[in-house]
C-alpha cells in the first residue's frame, strides 16, 4: 500500500497485514526505494502509529464512506436544512484535556461572549423555521462557563418544544442547582470525566437526582482519559497529528452548522478554532448562511475528497454523526417517525429491492417501520445461527439465496452491525454495496 503527499513529493510507504511483522516490511520497502534513487521516504508507521490490520473496520469504513456520497449527492438534489446546529455562547474551555485545540495549555482563541440578542435571534429563526432536529448548546467549549446557560436553555425549550436539546460537558463545573436548572428543559446530557478514575461527588449527586426523578435517560457519564489520542481534529489536535489524506468522506458540512460567539459560522465541529467562516448571522439569516455560496463552495469540494479543503486534508474525523441513524441512540425520540430518524423523507429509493439482514424482533420492529412508509421489503436473510421461524409470515433466505434472486439493486439493512459483521464482509465480497447500518436499542420499542 503506497499513500503519497502530493504537496513535498515525500513517498511515504506502509505495508498493512494482520500482524506485526508489517513495520520489518516497511522498512525493507523503504531501503529498496532509496536504491532506487528515492531520498525522501520513511515508513509510514513514523508517522501514523498503526494497530494490527482490522478488516472488519477497514470494510465498514468503505461503507460509511459509501453512505456519506449517498447522502451528499441527494443535498445537492433536495437541498434539506441542517439537522445538528450547534450554538457556542462562550469560547472558552478549562480542559486539559491532549487531544483537543483549545484546551488550557494552547493558544487561546480571542475572548468573545455570545450577547443574549444574538442567541434569542437564533432561536426565533429556527422557530419560524419549525425546527425539530438537534441543537447542541456547546461546541468546542466548557458550556458551565457561561453563567447564562439556564436561561439560554429555558427560552431555547419554550420556542423549540419539538427540538432535541444536548449538553456535554467536563462536569468540572457543574453544581445540583445548576443540573436541576437545565436538566428538565433538554433532552440528553452527556458528562465526560477526563481527571479522576471514580465518579466525581457533585456528578454522583446529578445521576442520584435523575434516578430519583425517572429521567435516568437523560443523562450520560463517561470516563476518557485526558492523553487518549483522537482525531486529529482538522489536524489541530495537539497530540493526534497526522501527514495524510484519508480517503474516507465526510459530510459534516452537510448536516452540521456551528456557530460560534460573534456570530461566525465554522466550516464544522473540527473546525475549533474557527480557521474558516462560512457566514457571520449578525448580519445574515441562518437559511442564507446555509445555502450561501461558500458553504456551497466547501462542500463541492468536498464532495471531490478531503485533500481539496485545507482544513480537511490532515483531519481523520470518521463522520459517523448518524446520517441514517439520526439520533436512534442518543436522542430516544419516540415520537418521530422511525424511518424519518434513519434517512430523510424520501432518501431511500423505494422501488429498490430491499432485504433486512437478521430475523429477531428488532429486525421484525424495523420491517414494520419500513412497510409502513412504502419501502419494499422482500424479506429477511439469515446466517446459519437463525431460526427460520423468527420471520414470521417473512421467507428467509441465506444470503447466496439472495443474492441468486437479485443481482442488481439490491438493498440491504444490516439491523445488528455487530453480530452480523462476518456476513457483512461476505455481502461486500460479493459485490453488494448498497448496505446501510440500523442501530436499534430497547428505547425503539
Amino acid at each position: 500500500m503506497f499513500l503519497s503527499d502530493y504537496q513535498d513529493g515525500a513517498i511515504i510507504t506502509g505495508v498493512i497485514n494482520d500482524n506485526f511483522s508489517a513495520e520489518v516490511e516497511q522498512t525493507k520497502l523503504a531501503n529498496e526505494l532509496r536504491k532506487e534513487g528515492f531520498d525522501n521516504v520513511f515508513p509510514l508507521r513514523s508517522v501514523m502509529p498503526l494497530y494490527p490490520f482490522d478488516r472488519r473496520k477497514f470494510a465498514r469504513v468503505e461503507t460509511i464512506s459509501h453512505q456519506v456520497e449517498d447522502y451528499m449527492e441527494y443535498f445537492f438534489v433536495n437541498k434539506p436544512l441542517f439537522r445538528y446546529l450547534e450554538i457556542e455562547t462562550v469560547n472558552r474551555c478549562n480542559g486539559e484535556c491532549g487531544f483537543c485545540p483549545v484546551n488550557v495549555f494552547q493558544k487561546q482563541r480571542k475572548y468573545h461572549k455570545m450577547s443574549k440578542e444574538l442567541f434569542k435571534s437564533i432561536i426565533n429563526q429556527l422557530a419560524i423555521l419549525d425546527y425539530r432536529s438537534n441543537i447542541a448548546l456547546f461546541s468546542n467549549n466548557e458550556p458551565f462557563i457561561d453563567e447564562r446557560l439556564g436561561e439560554f436553555v429555558q427560552y431555547a425549550r419554550q420556542n423549540l418544544p419539538h427540538a432535541k436539546l444536548f449538553l456535554i460537558s467536563n462536569g468540572t463545573l457543574i453544581t445540583l442547582d445548576k443540573f436541576k436548572s437545565i436538566i428538565h428543559n433538554i433532552d440528553w446530557i452527556g458528562i465526560d470525566n477526563y481527571l479522576t478514575e471514580q465518579m466525581p461527588t457533585n456528578i454522583k449527586q446529578c445521576v442520584d437526582y435523575c434516578l430519583e426523578q425517572g429521567i435516568s435517560h437523560k443523562i450520560s457519564y463517561f470516563q476518557i482519559s485526558k492523553d487518549a489520542q483522537r482525531a486529529s481534529r482538522a489536524g489541530n489536535s495537539p497530540n493526534s497529528k497526522v501527514l495524510y489524506t484519508t480517503e474516507l468522506k465526510c459530510g459534516l458540512p452537510f448536516i452540521d452548522m456551528v456557530i460560534r460567539p460573534d456570530g461566525k459560522v465554522s466550516l464544522c465541529c473540527n473546525d475549533a478554532l474557527g480557521d474558516n467562516t462560512l457566514g457571520d448571522l449578525t448580519e445574515q439569516t441562518l437559511t442564507e448562511v446555509w445555502y450561501g455560496e461558500k458553504f456551497q463552495n466547501y462542500r463541492k469540494s468536498l464532495q471531490r475528497g478531503r485533500y481539496y479543503v485545507d482544513s480537511c486534508r490532515y483531519c481523520n474525523f470518521m463522520d459517523e454523526h448518524e446520517l441514517w441513524q439520526n439520533g436512534i441512540i442518543l436522542y430516544k425520540d419516540r415520537d418521530m417517525n422511525f424511518p424519518e430518524r434513519i434517512f430523510p423523507k424520501g432518501f431511500f429509493p423505494v422501488e429498490t429491492k430491499c432485504f433486512i439482514m437478521g430475523c429477531g424482533d428488532a429486525a421484525l420492529k424495523f420491517a414494520s417501520y419500513l412497510t409502513k412508509e412504502g419501502v419494499n421489503c422482500e424479506g429477511f436473510i439469515e446466517n446459519e445461527y437463525c431460526c427460520a421461524e423468527n420471520v414470521g409470515i417473512y421467507d428467509g433466505l441465506t444470503i447466496e439465496e439472495a443474492k441468486q434472486r437479485f443481482e442488481t439493486d439490491l438493498g440491504i439493512y444490516i439491523v445488528d452491525p455487530g453480530y452480523y459483521e462476518d456476513d457483512f464482509l461476505y455481502l461486500v465480497a460479493n459485490g453488494l454495496s448498497n448496505i446501510k447500518f440500523v442501530f436499534l436499542t430497547e428505547h425503539d420499542f
